[in-house]
């Protein structure tokens, strides 16, 4: 997925990340390559709404907070939209 998304084929990284996701819900690579394909696209909204479910879905499933990387990735995210 990380080699598609490289190559400028974002849809497919999206959707190969999907298929993992749906397997292991917690794959954090994952989630964040969806964020990164979603902001490649100029879908900030979208890239910030995976990382968002991502990170409720942690508290709820194992009541903890998100790793660095994941908080790094919505800053550089929210940081694009706010320029």
């Amino acid at each position: 997925a990380q080699k598609c998304v490289d190559l400028g084929r974002h849809e497919s990284a999206i959707q190969a990340c999907l298929l993992v996701t749906r397997a292991d819900p917690l794959r954090e690579s994952a989630h964040r390559l969806i964020a990164r394909a979603h902001a490649a696209r100029g879908n900030h909204a979208q890239a910030l709404g995976q990382l968002n479910r991502y990170a409720d879905l942690l508290r709820q499933e194992i009541g903890i907070a998100p790793s660095g990387l994941v908080v790094d990735l919505r800053r550089e995210l929210l940081s694009a939209v706010e320029e």
